[in-house]
């Protein structure tokens, strides 16, 4: 099982409606979209204007392609209360590697990550209940 992340530079509103359908869009050029298998592991980073902030977790249960194009299947979704801001760990990520261009670490859709990244990431965000997520009544601070 291997961890990723999936960054989204759209508005708050696209990030809640991705989750509500339980699916991520993937395009031709995403890289290690062709590596995901079942059950690896998420983590949200939102790259948006005034956000910089890892915002919840998921897992992959396929990937799939319709009439819009390939996309990834998502379950086990988690939103944080408390999105984790990338400037207040990034010392401690080795995904980044010159914390000065953090963000170009981050570019390209999807990005592998270790497990101890990983880890340290996700055990930060409070979490909030499916329920609310399905019915979209949650917001960032």
């Amino acid at each position: 099982m291997n961890s990723y992340i999936f960054t989204i530079n759209d508005t708050q509103k696209e990030f809640k409606d991705r989750l509500a359908k339980k699916r991520w869009p993937v395009y031709e050029k995403t890289m290690y979209a062709d590596k995901l298998k079942k059950d690896d592991k998420i983590l949200f980073y939102l790259a948006g204007t005034g956000m910089h902030k890892f915002a919840g977790s998921a897992v992959v249960d396929s990937l799939a392609e319709d009439k819009k194009g390939r996309f990834v299947k998502i379950d086990s979704i988690q939103v944080w209360k408390k999105p984790v801001e990338i400037k207040k760990i990034m010392g401690n990520l080795g995904i980044i590697k010159n914390p000065k261009y953090y963000g170009a670490y981050l570019a390209g859709g999807i990005k592998r990550l270790s497990e101890q990244d990983y880890n340290l990431i996700s055990k930060t965000g409070d979490k909030i209940w499916q329920t609310e997520l399905q019915k979209k009544k949650w917001d960032f601070p």
